[in-house]
């Protein structure tokens, strides 16, 4: 090989790596995302509101969590024949992001209570989907009621949030609940129920946050597998189908307490 030829080599192994390096660090976070899907695991199939209905009709909520999350193809004469148990669930709620135009303002920056209502909202209205037009409506006018109805729209409590779902959402068995260990969430979200979980948002640890994190912060539990819970956190564009150790949510769960978010009670939202 000629001087020539060696170094028309070498130029293109280094542009080869330089284009791998660019590409690399442009795809990092799904990289990131890819990599944590490979320490996961595959996640349950996602299950709707109607689709746990006929899934376990006739049993009694206390068991459910005792029932082998299966496909909805499975269909129910495998699921009754398989005395396997998983403790795993995953429901089928649409997901947004507070800041559905990447306007992170100070209302959608602060946006993360009204999300979650919404998507709760969504979840019981059997919505498969929340486009970013419906979603940045719904937000406008959430924060509109609460201004009118608190006289604010920062900073909700979890009492609040039940209160927006009772009374502007209509569903009234919505109530803040006070949470004595994460079997308390796992057995909501087992009966079907996701639940909106009140946290200091700094103890989540989110890579996909900017800076250190919020104060405050709030996303729906939807669903768990052996370790993890499975979340719709809509402080992130990359918070779909997210997965926090259990220990991650006990640990970062604590309601806003007048800014004193890491002495905030543990409570959660739930619909009973």
């Amino acid at each position: 090989m000629t001087k020539f030829s060696k170094d028309m080599s070498i130029i293109c192994s280094v542009t080869l790596a330089l284009w791998a390096g660019t590409f690399a660090y442009l795809d990092r976070h799904e990289l990131m995302d890819a990599y944590r899907g490979w320490q996961l695991g595959p996640i349950p199939q996602a299950v709707s509101r109607a689709e746990f209905d006929r899934m376990f009709a006739g049993v009694p909520a206390v068991l459910v969590e005792d029932v082998r999350q299966q496909s909805i193809e499975a269909g129910e004469e495998e699921r009754q024949q398989d005395n396997t148990t998983a403790q795993q669930m995953n429901l089928n709620v649409p997901f947004m992001v507070q800041a559905p135009y990447a306007n992170w303002d100070d209302l959608h920056n602060e946006g993360c209570e009204e999300a979650s209502a919404i998507m709760l909202k969504a979840y019981y209205d059997g919505e498969e989907e929340i486009t970013p037009e419906e979603a940045e409506e719904r937000i406008l006018a959430l924060t509109d009621w609460e201004s009118q109805t608190f006289g604010y729209h920062l900073d909700t409590t979890a009492d609040e949030v039940a209160r927006v779902l009772r009374e502007r959402y209509d569903l009234p068995r919505a109530q803040a609940v006070a949470v004595s260990s994460i079997e308390d969430i796992k057995a909501s979200v087992a009966a079907g129920h996701p639940v909106i979980v009140p946290a200091y948002g700094r103890a989540l640890g989110n890579p996909n946050f900017r800076g250190e994190g919020p104060l405050y912060h709030m996303l729906v539990v939807k669903g768990f597998t052996d370790s993890k819970f499975i979340v719709n956190d809509p402080g992130t564009k990359r918070g779909a189908d997210y997965t926090y150790d259990f220990d991650v949510i006990w640990n970062a769960l604590h309601d806003w307490n007048g800014g004193d978010v890491q002495n905030g009670a543990k409570v959660a939202v739930m619909v009973k």
